[in-house]
């Protein structure tokens, strides 16, 4: 079994009908996909029971030395400022060899500067919400 590095990890938008990776990620957390349990137990049940319930794909979340001037992260300010927000197909390149993928449909719905003080980095925490399903190659 091989032990994979998350350096080299790509996220990519599709801006102007190209996917694009964004630039300057520090560091990305999921999708945190889970199934939740509907519970089927009935009057004649001698034990608990259960059936699994649709999916649900979770956000995906990353962190970004933010650079206003870049046209990848000026891209993640024009969407969230846009009403109606449409959905965007992304990309999560994994570092690995073969390459493999997530790609999903999401929308942003956080975007957070950070770090404006003397000592730290311009950052900001941007949320990805995932709408359908996540497919891997």
């Amino acid at each position: 079994m091989a032990v994979n590095v998350g350096q080299g990890t790509i996220l990519k938008a599709t801006i102007s009908s190209v996917l694009t990776a964004i630039a300057q990620v520090l560091e990305i957390s999921g999708p945190d996909i889970t199934t939740g349990a509907k519970e089927t137990t009935n009057l004649g049940s001698t034990s608990k029971s259960r059936r699994a319930q649709l999916p649900d794909t979770g956000p995906i979340t990353f962190t970004i030395q933010y650079d206003p001037s870049d046209t990848t992260h000026q891209f993640l300010l024009t969407q969230i400022n846009t009403w109606p927000q449409g959905l965007v197909a992304w990309e999560l390149v994994f570092n690995t060899s073969p390459a493999h993928n997530y790609s999903f449909n999401a929308f942003i719905s956080k975007l957070s500067p950070k770090g404006m003080n003397e000592e730290d980095n311009l950052e900001a925490d941007i949320e990805l919400t995932i709408s359908g399903i996540v497919t891997f190659t």
